[in-house]
């Protein structure tokens, strides 16, 4: 099973980049694995206000 999730976080936050990854990990049944974390470029408006958006790949 392949599961993705998405997370929009503050640029200059990247501690909470990590976090994110282990919240939505540790949210999941069983064994999963992040497979992938990768930025999308997400819009204008977010770039401006200095937000990444956050895909998840992860895999049961």
């Amino acid at each position: 099973d392949r599961i993705v999730r998405k997370r929009d976080v503050f640029l200059k936050d990247l501690d909470l980049i990590i976090e994110a990854a282990r919240d939505v990990g540790a949210s999941l049944p069983g064994s999963t694995v992040v497979k992938q974390l990768y930025s999308t470029t997400g819009t204008e408006e977010m770039h401006e206000r200095g937000v990444l958006r956050l895909m998840l790949v992860l895999e049961k």
